[in-house]
């Protein structure tokens, strides 16, 4: 069974785990608290893959809500969950994330 902060940021948007219909409202402190979370365990790749996705949807669109997620230093921890990753498939999962995203940001 998937931690309950990973469950959470699925349900709030990030691409990991089989398609499922777009969040009905997101909640940026619930948000943080997850990423928190989650920051400080041991992700697998996939799961480093998603989140930095994720992330980067919202730095890229949404960029006062990165700020409220992430932290002000969530730039560098972006860079630092994209090291190793292969960037094409950041780059298709973050297209999903935005789908994702776009109703609720």
């Amino acid at each position: 069974m998937r931690d309950p902060s990973w469950r959470t940021l699925e349900a709030l948007g990030v691409p990991l785990g089989p398609p499922r219909p777009p969040p009905k409202a997101f909640d940026a402190t619930l948000a943080r608290r997850a990423f928190e979370a989650v920051a400080a365990s041991t992700a697998s790749p996939t799961e480093r893959e998603a989140l930095a996705a994720w992330l980067a949807a919202i730095a890229h669109h949404w960029p006062s809500r990165f700020l409220e997620v992430a932290g002000p230093e969530g730039h560098r921890r972006l860079r630092a969950l994209r090291v190793g990753l292969d960037d094409g498939r950041v780059v298709k999962l973050r297209r999903i994330a935005i789908a994702n995203l776009a109703g609720v940001l």
